[in-house]
């Protein structure tokens, strides 16, 4: 495969999700539909469910689900602003909507945020129509309690994905191409 400088690995076969757009084509967000402040993903790296993306750089990525409790965030972000780390946080609707003060605090502390849909349904047993819902909605939720958003960053809950939504994934709006993956840790830039 050839080498990259951007991109991860997963330290598990469970699908991750790739935020290394930096040093990508500035009409990559147009591409992807994405507003201002929502860089896309374009070229051979859009649409597609990676599971690895090749890289020369030794790289790691922090990610963390946001759906069930708002517990741990106010220790999580203290511990990543003390040590100078970055993460991402997928947040859930149903987490901005019970949770709102920490997802505000989350948005607040500048890491990046990614949709991991409105209810952390199961994606494959869903109608076309219902994981759209899931996939705008949540992006909806997220942009209206913290200002962000999480386009192009979306992550299957359960890594419960196949080529059916994978396409949807990929023409939702406001997502348009995008990176998707599912629950695990990875290697990132």
């Amino acid at each position: 495969m050839p080498a990259s400088t951007t991109g991860f690995r997963s330290l598990a076969p469970e699908r991750v999700t790739f935020d290394g757009w930096r040093g990508l084509p500035d009409n990559c967000a147009a591409a992807a539909g994405g507003g201002p402040g929502s860089p896309g993903i374009c070229g051979r790296l859009a649409g597609k469910d990676w599971t690895y993306i090749p890289t020369t750089r030794r790289v790691v990525a922090l990610t963390f689900d946001a759906g069930a409790n708002a517990d741990a965030v106010p220790s999580i972000l203290a511990t990543l602003r003390r040590e100078g780390v970055p993460a991402t946080f997928f947040l859930t609707g149903n987490f901005v909507r019970d949770f709102p003060a920490a997802a505000r605090s989350i948005a607040a502390a500048g890491v990046r945020i990614g949709d991991h849909t409105i209810t952390h349904p199961y994606l494959t047993q869903l109608s076309d129509t219902a994981v759209q819902h899931e996939i705008t909605g949540g992006a909806q939720q997220i942009i209206s309690v913290t200002g962000q958003n999480p386009a192009p960053l979306f992550r299957f809950p359960y890594g419960d994905a196949d080529a059916r939504t994978i396409a949807i994934v990929a023409v939702s709006t406001p997502f348009g191409p995008t990176f998707s993956g599912g629950e695990g840790g990875a290697i990132s830039e």
